[in-house]
């Protein structure tokens, strides 16, 4: 494996290379990662993804998360 990591995007089954992606460098050990820059309230698509060294990608299940909504900006308590 030459590449792997994460890519993410609005619409599902995103591809690598991306903008939105992670790369978590080469070979075969488990990895995580840490994604930023998200919008607000949003659904996203993620799966990871894996290169071998004849340049064929590989990508796991097409899975979603929503971000959180902004929170309230006026909060009293009473």
């Amino acid at each position: 494996i030459t590449d792997k990591g994460v890519v993410w995007g609005a619409s599902a089954n995103p591809t690598f290379p991306s903008a939105n992606s992670t790369n978590e460098g080469s070979g075969t050990l488990d990895y995580s990662s840490s994604i930023s820059g998200l919008s607000q309230n949003t659904v996203y698509n993620y799966r990871a993804y894996a290169t071998n060294s004849n340049g064929a990608t590989a990508y796991g299940s097409n899975l979603t998360f929503t971000t959180f909504p902004d929170p309230p900006s006026n909060v009293s308590a009473g």
